[in-house]
């Protein structure tokens, strides 16, 4: 049985439809903060969470409408899952050691219930739909990728999420859908779990 990566790939999206996707997205994680703020909304979850998540499950319902999508699990599956993984974990201790200029310091501890649906959100967003188109719409993408974390830690910020877009879109495009969503989630469970952390 196929794994989803697989499958996916083999049948993109519209690209209008994923343009006008990820257009929203890079809106919404401007405008919605603002209208937030004026609403007096203090769950932080409502600012970029939501609407993430909200986005990414409207993406993924138009591609099990146009896709008999199959949720087997391959022995390619568990490599592209495995292998993202290790890879999240990796690029988060190069960007600690490279940007912050110490090791990480990782312990267990529970961590926010929104961080694994956001970061596939973000995958079927912006990675989903990639298929054989220039890498000049690779680059872009990977740039408003970066755009949209801006309120995390400034440019700085933007230049290390728009180079975490460039493995994630690399991964999906050479690998496999999966492994870019498992990269993803390994990343910010390595990020969650460094008790060192900051807003970088």
């Amino acid at each position: 049985m196929r794994s989803l990566g697989i499958v996916a790939s083999r049948f993109p999206l519209r690209g209008s439809l994923m343009r006008f996707m990820r257009i929203a997205h890079v809106s919404s994680s401007f405008l919605v903060p603002l209208v937030m703020r004026k609403m007096a909304v203090s769950n932080r979850a409502c600012y970029y969470d939501i609407p993430t998540v909200t986005l990414g499950a409207v993406a993924l319902s138009r591609v099990h409408g146009r896709v008999g999508m199959r949720w087997g699990v391959s022995k390619s599956l568990v490599v592209e899952v495995v292998g993202g993984l290790c890879v999240g974990f990796v690029y988060h201790t190069a960007s600690v050691v490279v940007i912050s200029r110490r090791l990480p310091h990782y312990s267990a501890r529970s961590f926010d219930r929104w961080l694994l649906p956001t970061a596939i959100s973000e995958e079927i967003i912006w990675r989903l739909n990639k298929g054989a188109s220039q890498k000049s719409v690779h680059l872009l993408d990977s740039v408003l990728f970066g755009v949209i974390h801006f309120s995390v830690g400034g440019w700085k910020s933007v230049a290390h999420m728009s180079t975490f877009g460039l493995i994630a879109d690399a991964c999906a495009r050479k690998i496999g859908f999966a492994s870019a969503i498992s990269f993803h989630v390994g990343y910010n469970v390595a990020r969650e779990f460094d008790s060192r952390a900051s807003g970088s």
